[in-house]
């Protein structure tokens, strides 16, 4: 980080724009902020109504607005987007204020009062090569990293409302709306075979006593294959990304998983590994609220899943049952 300091006292200021002080900087900087403070003096019969920072273009030698303006606010610290308000410098007052911009070629302050004359000194100085807050928000592209004016907290989305911005989560949702003390019915899919992996949030709700599962590797029955398919809904509207995820059948299809419906032969033999499995029903809903943070499973690649929700034989018949699965399919950036 380099520094240059600078100060201009007893200048004398009027109605029309007056220059404080011009401050030089390397051509190419990246990123560069300017903090001063600015009085007039307390014995000036007029107080100094505007501020602004403009820089030059090396190109043009054309001067324009950083930031610059009126209000009647005290100084406040602000951001520089433009042709920012400052606020109003009154006698004796200080003001400390910090505008990072773009790479620039000179720098300069100007001042000018309501009417009459008045005296202002500037002290200050300007930082270049700044560690600035940045981020990519293309493949290729960086910006400034925003925060909220309001709170400076910084402005965020949750990674599972990121990742439907960037067309990568996906749904699937099963309902019976006779489901008897006895009946299964599940969702069976195959994850892909690459370096995007799954990340699954499933949820089951049922009006009578029944086991929900989530099972990795079952042993298929080749001969009770499910026969009714699904194509996952992609939850960002406007995207044409499609699901990597396939279904389990003879010929399985990319975007599409299988439902086992209650009236299906079971299409498994053997479970395989049991990664949850709890009872729910009778007013108890499965798989957590579906809270990504702790609910979510990083699902294994290139293998064949089961959401199964299973009547454990006691209970009511007739009841309802459903199972929502919610997931994005997404590559590890490291």
């Amino acid at each position: 980080m380099s520094r240059t300091d600078f100060s201009a006292v007893g200048t004398t200021v009027t109605p029309d724009w007056t220059t404080l002080v011009t401050v030089s900087l390397d051509v190419g900087t990246p990123a560069v902020a300017v903090r001063f403070q600015l009085s007039s003096d307390e014995g000036s019969a007029e107080e100094v109504s505007h501020v602004r920072v403009q820089t030059r273009d090396h190109a043009s030698g054309d001067w324009y607005d950083l930031v610059g303006g009126d209000s009647g606010r005290p100084f406040v610290e602000v951001r520089a987007t433009g042709n920012t308000a400052f606020p109003v410098v009154r006698p004796g007052h200080t003001a400390n204020v910090l505008a990072p911009f773009p790479a620039v070629y000179n720098l300069r302050i100007q001042a000018r009062a309501q009417q009459g004359t008045a005296t202002v000194d500037v002290y200050g100085f300007a930082e270049s090569d700044l560690d600035v807050l940045r981020a990519f928000f293309s493949a290729t592209e960086v910006a400034d990293v925003r925060i909220d004016p309001s709170t400076h907290g910084l402005i965020s989305v949750p990674s599972g409302h990121n990742h439907i911005h960037d067309g990568e989560m996906f749904c699937a949702d099963h309902a019976e709306e006779i489901y008897d003390k006895s009946t299964e019915i599940g969702v069976l899919f195959t994850t892909p075979d690459s370096v995007t992996e799954v990340h699954l949030v499933a949820i089951a709700d049922c009006g009578t006593s029944a086991r929900f599962e989530i099972l990795r590797g079952p042993t298929l029955d080749v001969g009770n294959y499910p026969s009714v398919f699904y194509t996952p809904v992609n939850r960002n509207g406007n995207s044409a990304r499609i699901s990597l995820v396939s279904s389990v059948q003879a010929v399985p299809n990319a975007n599409e998983v299988s439902f086992k419906l209650k009236a299906n032969t079971t299409p498994i033999t053997a479970d395989g590994e049991v990664l949850h499995t709890e009872i729910v029903g009778t007013g108890k809903r499965g798989g957590g609220i579906g809270n990504r943070n702790t609910d979510e499973r990083v699902l294994r690649r290139n293998t064949t899943h089961y959401v199964r929700l299973k009547g454990i034989g006691t209970g009511v018949d007739n009841a309802v049952a459903s199972l929502s699965l919610i997931w994005y399919e997404h590559a590890a950036l490291d």
